[in-house]
């Protein structure tokens, strides 16, 4: 069974409390989930560590709502969605994907936001169809709702 088929055991946690977090190397991200909806949390370098290349560390799965791929990073923005990319193109692949996409760059030390960055995110929306956000570490709480395009 190839990584590439689907999505080893080992490497889903299914969770279905009122949040879902997320945390990697000192870094965290918390998704609200207060309807308590069953959510699997992939662990990406879990179901992609026989392939070589670029691999975001989260996936979560909100079933039939929004996929969301998680990079927490450092600092380097343009890697992390980069990362997140090449995971959506993995996962793209399993066909049993959410209709929506959304991506989250979790950093610890502040980016410098810019119009760039800004354009960058209603390109990727445009071409890939998946919403990116960006946010500090442990700063605040995520709502699904945010990357499916509902609510924003």
């Amino acid at each position: 069974m190839s990584s590439r088929s689907s999505v080893p055991a080992r490497c889903i946690e299914e969770l279905d409390g009122p949040r879902v977090t997320v945390k990697a190397n000192g870094r965290v991200a918390t998704f609200l989930n207060p309807d308590k909806e069953k959510i699997k949390k992939i662990n990406v370098d879990c179901w992609l560590k026989s392939l070589a290349g670029l691999r975001s560390d989260f996936l979560l799965v909100n079933a039939e709502t929004v996929d969301v791929i998680i990079e927490l990073k450092g600092k380097d923005i343009d890697h992390a969605i980069k990362q997140i990319l090449a995971t959506l193109d993995q996962w793209k692949v399993l066909k049993h994907c959410s209709p929506r996409f959304g991506g989250l760059v979790v950093f610890t030390r502040s980016p410098e936001r810019s119009a760039t960055l800004d354009n960058l995110k209603l390109k990727l929306l445009d071409k890939r169809k998946i919403w990116i956000e960006m946010g500090k570490s442990g700063l605040r709480d995520y709502e699904f709702q945010t990357f499916t395009g509902t609510k924003r």
